[in-house]
């Protein structure tokens, strides 16, 4: 009978030890920072064990309530009493140099103890991979014994006592009443200059385009020049645009025709080939949404005629090499549109063949381009754009007597208008 008394009073201790099992302790995941912060949070969840999930959506809602933050601690902890919260979780992914760095920090309502938990590796996946898997290891005892801060108990108000009225006789001196000046608010100047929100550290493009071109002289006084007009015709297009640094990178740009002809006033055709590549750097930063860019570097831009007899074709080859400088902005117009606009003035060092004896050997001028682009995202990394573009050159010959062509002036147009995809890689945070 001794031992059926001992394992009755055991099976029933069981159910109450049970039912006075501590309750699981209650866990808000906040907002992680840094690229993959959407990855490093679903594995951080992912890890903790034993836990009980309160909803950020919740957390925040209550906070609202309480009128309170829940970026600062004394918001955190007011959630915390009202929502019996015994942790929270927060973290983040950067990159320095080569290096991706993810953090996990678990911090203690009660006490404020924090504990971080770090991975590091030159691929993100797997700093966040390392983070999550030194979290799992510990996280049936981490939180072992984590309390939730005791709620706020709202003491009354303090009886307000009648405070008696001061008698004051009409022969007092009264004091000199200043009126109080409220003091203004020094206005303080909004961060604008963010370069670190998810721009790309490599833009690279590639478009096959439709080019004309149009030279035109002014005061042609000897009637011996006349306008040449080239039909539009196939070229393809390459830019790269890489950032080793968040802010300033270098950039690069090759166009080039193919099978265009060109033809003098008896018909006669020529095969003609038009080649530019543009080499500088660029400064970026981002404004309200919106990307500015600052470009400057070299370049040179040529048309050339096949075979050696350029009068017999009435065309010179010209070979622009130029010093250009330029700024550009980038933003969207929708959540899958971007507009691309920019300008550049180009100041030339040469010319080529047009300022030779033979043609005007005085010439001075100058040059521009302008472009437009409206891209769409076809995916996180990959958009298809359409772009117009110009480049204008204009000259004043300054003519002498005994010269072998007169003119005032001239102008060499080109436009053109393509269609092509663009890679942007490897986020910048």
């Amino acid at each position: 009978m001794r031992r059926l008394s001992v394992v009755i009073m055991f099976v029933l201790a069981v159910p109450a030890a049970s039912a006075q099992a501590k309750p699981r302790p209650r866990v808000v995941a906040l907002d992680f920072d840094g690229p993959g912060a959407k990855s490093l949070r679903l594995r951080t969840i992912r890890s903790m064990r034993r836990v009980r999930w309160v909803p950020l959506a919740k957390a925040r809602a209550t906070a609202s309530q309480l009128g309170v933050s829940l970026q600062d601690d004394a918001g955190r902890l007011a959630v915390a009493r009202k929502l019996r919260v015994s942790a929270y979780l927060s973290g983040g992914v950067t990159r320095k140099g080569r290096r991706w760095r993810a953090v996990i920090r678990v911090t203690r309502t009660v006490g404020s103890k924090s504990t971080r938990f770090v991975g590091s590796s030159r691929r993100r996946y797997r700093a966040v991979r390392t983070a999550g898997y030194r979290l799992y290891r510990v996280s049936r005892r981490l939180l072992r014994g984590a309390v939730a801060p005791e709620p706020a108990v709202a003491t009354p108000a303090p009886v307000k006592r009648p405070v008696p009225k001061r008698v004051v006789r009409d022969d007092a001196p009264t004091p000199d009443a200043r009126p109080v000046v409220a003091r203004r608010a020094r206005p303080t100047l909004p961060s604008v200059l963010d370069a670190t929100s998810g721009l790309p550290r490599w833009e690279i493009s590639a478009a096959g385009l439709a080019l004309s071109r149009t030279l035109t002289y002014t005061d042609d006084v000897m009637d011996s020049l006349r306008t040449f007009k080239l039909p539009s015709g196939p070229a393809a297009k390459l830019a790269v645009e890489w950032y080793p640094y968040a802010n300033l990178g270098l950039e690069t740009r090759v166009q080039r025709s193919f099978g265009i002809e060109a033809s003098n006033a008896d018909g006669t055709r020529f095969a003609s080939a038009t080649l530019e590549y543009v080499l500088g750097s660029r400064a970026r930063a981002t404004i309200g949404g919106v990307e500015l860019g600052v470009c400057g570097g070299i370049g040179a831009h040529s048309f050339s005629i096949d075979g050696d007899d350029t009068m017999s074709s009435g065309i010179p080859d010209t070979n622009y090499t130029f010093v250009r400088g330029g700024i550009d902005a980038k933003f969207n117009v929708r959540p899958k549109l971007r507009v691309t606009l920019g300008g550049a003035y180009r100041h030339l060092l040469g010319t080529g063949e047009l300022e030779s004896s033979e043609w005007f050997p005085r010439l001075t001028g100058a040059g521009i381009d302008g472009r437009v682009a409206l891209g769409y995202r076809l995916s996180r990394k990959l958009d298809v754009a359409v772009a117009a573009s110009l480049r204008r050159y204009f000259f004043s010959m300054n003519p002498e007597p005994g010269d072998a062509q007169i003119a005032g002036g001239a102008v060499d147009q080109l436009i053109s208008v393509s269609i092509g995809l663009v890679w942007r890689l490897e986020d910048v945070r």
